[in-house]
């Protein structure tokens, strides 16, 4: 989109806040409210800073109209006819906001629905699900629509050299002994002058993020200067303006869990206008459990 107006989500988070302020009773835009939290991106996020900027302000409204923040509420979550948590919704419960289940496999077999049940004798009460899981299939393919992706992934081991101890970087892909520290690298080319880019470098699910070497790293080319935020899941960075050609971004990584994983691909976007956007390839992982030091079996 161009403009704000040509945003679904943007548009109906402000045009819902109108009719708030307008004195439209909370109740007739129940289904409003509920479209944009189905909107989110994965359960828990929005596509961009200026959707979220504008349902979090609705919100904000609606709950200050309601007086409503959904505590004590009881909620029944139910998978395949079993019940497996009952109770009612308070700040023990929940401490940070959510409740958390870990379902076991043999609870997820195929054709199983997963059931949330919320009793509301008075008032209103509402539930978002997010159901995440991992499992090994096909990478994902690159595409490019405003930028060209590529990641690699390097094995560092220190070494000396010259009497000094510096980082040896060796190219690695697919295998891996757990324990192994790998540097991620992701590069990113545009043929423009860009604002407001965001780039994304999921990782698979045996791999967790690691502190940056305080060692030298020979013959590493420079890194494009950007805010970096380390996530669990993945690692972000967020660049105000990114010129016209090749620009490599960098994180750490540690395999640390045996077994084989899918890799999402690293992506490329624009902050503000995701659809100017492009991603490289997934990968397919097997970490293997770590023998004698450095060495897999």
């Amino acid at each position: 989109p161009t403009r704000w107006q040509d945003d679904a989500i943007h548009t109906t988070a402000e045009v819902l806040h109108a009719l708030l302020e307008a004195g439209v009773r909370p109740e007739v835009l129940e289904n409003g409210i509920r479209w944009l939290l189905e909107a989110r991106v994965g359960g828990d996020r929005w596509r961009s800073t200026r959707d979220t900027a504008a349902a979090v302000e609705l919100l904000a409204a609606y709950v200050r109209q309601t007086g409503d923040l959904g505590t004590g509420k009881p909620v029944t979550l139910t998978v395949a006819g079993k019940t497996l948590w009952s109770g009612p919704v308070t700040r023990e419960a929940a401490p940070d906001g959510r409740l958390v289940f870990e379902l076991p496999a043999a609870a997820l077999t195929p054709g199983t629905s997963v059931r949330v049940d919320l009793d509301c004798p008075e008032g209103t009460a509402s539930a978002g699900v997010a159901l995440r899981f991992h499992e090994t299939g096909p990478a994902i393919a690159a595409s490019e629509a405003g930028f060209r992706v590529t990641r690699r992934f390097f094995r560092l081991a220190s070494v000396e050299q010259e009497g000094q101890v510096v980082v040896e970087r060796t190219p690695v892909s697919e295998t891996l002994p757990s324990g192994t520290l790998v540097e991620c690298e992701v590069t990113v080319e545009t043929d423009r002058r860009r604002e407001y880019v965001m780039v994304t470098s999921p990782q698979a699910a045996g791999f967790e993020p690691a502190r940056e070497t305080g060692l030298d790293v020979p013959d590493r080319r420079p890194a494009t200067e950007a805010r970096k935020d380390a996530r669990d899941d993945r690692t972000m960075f967020f660049v105000t303006r990114l010129p016209p050609g090749t620009h490599v971004f960098r994180h750490v990584l540690r395999a640390t869990h045996a077994g084989a994983y899918t890799a999402l691909p690293a992506m490329a976007e624009l902050m503000y206008f995701p659809d100017v956007r492009g991603n490289g390839d997934g990968e397919l992982w097997q970490i293997t459990p770590a023998g004698p030091v450095g060495e897999g079996r």
